[in-house]
């Protein structure tokens, strides 16, 4: 029954793999797009950063305030207060005794106040200021966040098509060497290099067979990546497309501008700047104008009063705030020596990609082009082995440039793929 079953699933193989679900590459970007975590945890940094601003946006509004308490109590100042709070102190109140030995009183209390901020050292406005470059960033961040998602799923889609095309070719020179060989050892005898022919052909099948299984667990380990960003069918396949039109039609780069990343840690700087400016308001003085009404209830009934007046603090002494201004001001400073480095790097990177990214285009081509010479030496160079013309290791040397032709040509267009994707990551890109 093992025999029966494993010629089966050999016999309906070929069939499986031609019927297995094509999935597009939009089909499988917009799924794992959906999926991401990744995206999903920067929107929410970026509502969070808009809501920030937002907030900062309403610093010069007025606040409202309401506060209330309830109390009992036999304290002398307390209870006298608190009658004369509720306007009905009578001339028995003023008797010693009654002062000295209250009984005790329960009250009630409420407020409701209106503060206007007049000056606050431009703290605020440095804070909306801060505000309005970290959400700049987060949306920044956001856009980068996205297209390091799709250029990671550009180079795992392209992987497959490569690996797709390469497990092709290497099957299809398997195939005619097993051909060969098997009439080639029948005859072995008759040829005077069977000897040396057979193992020739015994260790080129070996390197194939070598070359397809490491094809193989490379497929098998981006299938399992996929599979755990979002796309839960592991047996689909990648639709019939060479790596340069997905690349030509996926990929449009401008090389000629920074990054969405570069641009998020440059207003994360520019924020922090403002923040700093902003930190030495804890020097000045923070002035405003305020009025309260209040209400004081007890037993002898209720009590109404107003306050209307101007309020002014200054700390002149405060350890918690010694230096906090140079403290920001550093930060900062840091920061902007960080993304002068990032500019540098990304700048000599996308500059040295603008000239790669054309030999690896024209490496490709050349590629292909040799590849679809072999096929076709191949194929007059088998006609010549059967008619005598050549003997079996010039054959055999045909074959072994044919294996190493795909293995180069695979080589290449992985390097363009990975030089696509890097582009993606510094320099200007819009999916």
């Amino acid at each position: 029954m093992k025999k029966i079953s494993i010629f089966t699933m050999l016999i309906f193989a070929p069939w499986y793999m031609v019927h297995a679900e094509e999935i597009s590459f939009d089909d499988a970007w917009n799924t794992i797009y959906e999926e991401s975590h990744y995206v999903k945890s920067a929107e929410f940094d970026k509502d969070a950063a808009h809501m920030a601003r937002t907030r900062s946006a309403l610093n010069w509004l007025p606040k409202f305030y309401i506060s209330g308490s309830g109390f009992q109590t036999n304290d002398p100042a307390m209870v006298f207060m608190g009658n004369l709070r509720q306007e009905k102190i009578s001339a028995a109140d003023f008797n010693p005794v009654v002062l000295n030995e209250p009984a005790k009183a329960d009250f009630y209390t409420g407020s409701v106040g209106v503060e206007l901020p007049l000056f606050e050292g431009g703290q605020k406005y440095r804070e909306y200021t801060a505000n309005r470059h970290f959400f700049k960033s987060a949306e920044f961040n956001e856009k980068q966040t996205k297209n390091m998602l799709y250029a990671q799923v550009v180079q795992q889609y392209g992987s497959l098509i490569i690996l797709k095309q390469e497990n092709e070719q290497l099957k299809e020179v398997q195939r005619i060497i097993d051909n060969v060989s098997k009439n080639y050892q029948l005859n072995r005898v008759q040829n005077p290099m069977g000897k040396s022919g057979a193992l020739g052909l015994k260790s080129l099948s070996n390197r194939l067979n070598i070359m397809l299984m490491e094809n193989s667990e490379r497929e098998k380990s981006v299938r399992e990546l996929m599979t755990q960003q979002g796309l839960k069918n592991p047996d689909w396949q990648p639709s019939n497309i060479s790596i340069e039109n997905l690349l030509s039609e996926k990929v449009k780069l401008n090389l000629s501008e920074e990054s969405f990343g570069l641009r998020s840690s440059d207003e994360q700087a520019l924020g922090m700047r403002q923040s700093a400016k902003g930190a030495a308001a804890a020097h000045l003085p923070y002035i405003s104008a305020f009025v309260q009404n209040d209400i004081f209830n007890g037993d002898r009934g209720t009590g109404h009063s107003y306050t209307v007046g101007l309020s002014f603090k200054w700390s002149l002494y405060d350890p918690s705030t010694m230096s906090i201004e140079r403290e920001a001001r550093l930060k900062a400073a840091a920061q902007q020596e960080r993304i002068a480095m990032m500019w540098e790097n990304e700048n000599a990177a996308r500059n040295s990609l603008i000239s790669a990214l054309e030999s690896s285009k024209q490496s490709v081509v050349l590629m292909k082009e040799s590849y679809e010479l072999l096929v076709k030496q191949t194929n007059e160079t088998n006609k010549m082995f059967k008619n005598g013309v050549i003997n079996v290791l010039q054959w055999l040397e045909v074959l072994s440039r044919r294996a190493d032709v795909i293995q180069n040509m695979r080589d290449a267009e992985l390097n363009l793929l990975q030089q696509n994707v890097y582009s993606i990551i510094q320099s200007k890109f819009e999916i």
